[in-house]
């Protein structure tokens, strides 16, 4: 297992071959620097596309391990290895001598697979390329996006029959705050937030690997933190500026999918504690010209999140509504 690369969200091989594919398969052109200038109106066309954007996608920061096992199997078994036992004094005749056993566990993750295409016309293609845009490029785009927003979903929350994220994963416990973000003072926030880490941190009993070193945020309560003055001896810092000194081992990350549960979730992000299992990244399909048509397709496997030590997270619910 590793942490998130790109060889580990994305098939490279299949990019080495699409690149090929886009030299001897089109007469793809890349948007030249100059804008166009069209003679029937004198109407000149801004060369720079406005992309519509979305919320940043977080997923990658978490630091996460990706484990790429597994391939085309249709399930996951992972296992874990315990002891349990004791040495015992010889002269305890009750007791006899101590037994030391090692305890297996082990659990399933089912791995869904997901596939999307894109196809166009040889008139697409030539009128793309009046506009010096290169329609083929921006489709593979539009797939490496709807993928990372994929991967970002699924991490948090899950999607279709992956029904939990870290956000919402029903095997953490769960901490309630005693009223909603906005009606605290920057003190109370502090406090409340402070407690939440050391609570996790007294539940993994200090085992490093279990020690929550993420903390994930709703993006309601970061911008709260974010603003509010701590307010204590005239600091003028705010909470989550005094937060960060006060836990620097901890990284504070927002994300709009923890809008969607409401919770902030502290984990830690040890390969011993959790990891994502992707096992087939991304990867593209040879481009397929038939006749005045062409198309690609794309696709991916995943099980999702998969959890080794509940200890190692935790929920605080009651911030938003």
């Amino acid at each position: 297992m590793s942490k998130p690369t790109y060889a580990n969200l994305y098939n490279l091989d299949s990019f080495k071959t699409l690149q090929n594919e886009i030299k001897t398969k089109g007469n793809f052109k890349d948007a030249l620097p100059n804008g166009l200038i069209m003679g029937r109106s004198l109407e000149y066309i801004d060369p720079k596309i406005f992309e519509q954007q979305y919320p940043d996608l977080t997923f990658e920061q978490t630091g996460v391990c990706i484990d790429n096992s597994g391939g085309y199997a249709t399930s996951i078994t992972k296992r874990k290895r315990g002891i349990s036992g004791e040495f015992r004094e010889v002269n305890d005749d009750a007791s006899n001598k101590g037994k030391i056993s090692l305890i297996g566990e082990k659990g399933s993750l089912l791995v869904h697979s997901y596939e999307a295409h894109s196809n166009w016309t040889r008139t697409e293609v030539a009128q793309a390329s009046v506009e010096n845009r290169d329609i083929v490029g921006e489709f593979i785009s539009a797939h490496n996006e709807i993928y990372r927003r994929d991967i970002d979903t699924i991490f948090y929350i899950g999607k279709g029959t992956i029904t939990e994220g870290i956000s919402n994963y029903s095997g953490f416990a769960t901490d309630t705050a005693s009223g909603y973000i906005s009606t605290l003072t920057g003190q109370q926030a502090y406090r409340t937030i402070a407690n939440f880490i050391e609570a996790q941190w007294t539940a993994a009993v200090n085992v490093k690997s279990y020690m929550a070193n993420i903390v994930i945020l709703p993006v309601e309560v970061n911008n709260y933190l974010a603003k509010t003055p701590y307010g204590v001896n005239e600091n003028p810092d705010t909470v989550l500026t005094v937060l960060k000194k006060n836990f620097p081992e901890i990284k504070f990350i927002t994300t709009y999918q923890a809008n969607k549960t409401g919770n902030v979730t502290a984990i830690s992000n040890s390969d011993n504690a959790l990891s994502f299992r992707i096992p087939l990244p991304l990867e593209f399909s040879d481009i397929f010209i038939h006749g005045f048509k062409g198309e690609f397709d794309t696709a991916y496997r995943i099980a999702g999140i998969d959890v080794s030590e509940n200890i190692a997270g935790r929920h605080l619910a009651g911030l938003i509504a």
